[in-house]
């Protein structure tokens, strides 16, 4: 039995202040972890973070107003997969999807206008702003301009493996490149394979403290048990290999973990030993 998420430790964000230009990261590949990602939202005209999308699955549509494919695309993908997921609440394993479209066009001259028509024609709800296609770079290239694009993403943090939290489902550029009506169906078998972890026969009471970093290296956090039970602790980078942090724990009350960070990214989930 499993606690479904416990914690997840971003050991590197002291290093982000160094962090290289976007345009030299490598492409987005399905399989990949997204980054979190600031963006405009057009509407409140507020940023918005990706992560703000947790426990989703999100279908990102990058569009332009004059772009033919988009105009083709976007019906599409509002009936079939936004409107087809908000009647059905949720994929087939009750799991929320969000869509959002993603404007690649500034707003100069005529054109905010004519996006606007395009955002009201279609029924767009959720609509994020990239006219220097900074985030879709990261799908489809530095030097490429083209539209429409998709992506789906896996916000659902206690997935059950093999996915992943933030794993990258589906990505593609569709210009010239096969059918949307293809696109669809991929991007809905990918949507319908994400299922959440059960529950644990722990309860909904909880069982990790707030971590904390101890040091530089080192972050700690209690484990909180009942009586007669023990509590075994493994991590994992990836969600799929997992390792034995320390010998089962004999629990009355709380024990504080040590784990020394060693990866960028760590998973933590409790075994119940009756």
């Amino acid at each position: 039995m499993y606690l479904r998420f416990i914690a997840v430790i971003q050991a590197c964000v002291l290093l982000w202040a160094a962090v290289i230009s976007c345009a030299d990261d490598p492409l987005y590949q399905a399989g990949d972890i997204l980054r979190d990602y600031t963006i405009g939202n057009r509407f409140t005209l507020q940023p918005e973070r990706v992560n703000e999308q947790r426990g989703k699955i999100i279908v990102l549509d990058w569009f332009a107003h004059w772009c033919g494919g988009c105009r083709q695309a976007a019906p599409l993908i509002e009936v079939e997969i936004r409107d087809h997921y908000r009647k059905a609440g949720g994929n087939p394993n009750g799991i929320e999807v969000e869509v959002i479209a993603i404007n690649v066009q500034p707003d100069d001259g005529s054109n905010r206008a004519a996006t606007d028509r395009f955002i009201a024609a279609y029924g767009l709800d959720h609509v994020w702003d990239d006219p220097y296609r900074g985030f879709q770079r990261r799908f489809i290239g530095r030097n490429v301009i083209e539209q429409p694009s998709f992506a789906v993403i896996n916000g659902l943090e206690d997935a059950l493996p093999p996915h992943k939290p933030w794993e990258i489902l589906y990505t593609r550029n569709f210009h010239g490149n096969g059918t949307v009506d293809g696109a669809i169906r991929t991007m809905r078998a990918a949507i319908d394979s994400v299922k959440r972890a059960p529950k644990t026969g722990l309860g909904d009471r909880p069982v990790f403290s707030t971590p904390r970093m101890r040091s530089a290296t080192e972050l700690e956090f209690r484990v909180m048990g009942g009586p007669r039970e023990k509590l075994q602790v493994e991590f994992s980078s990836d969600l799929i290999t997992w390792t034995l942090l320390g010998l089962p724990i004999p629990l009355q009350d709380s024990v504080p973990i040590v784990d020394p960070l060693r990866a960028d990214r760590r998973y933590y989930r409790i075994t119940l030993k009756q």
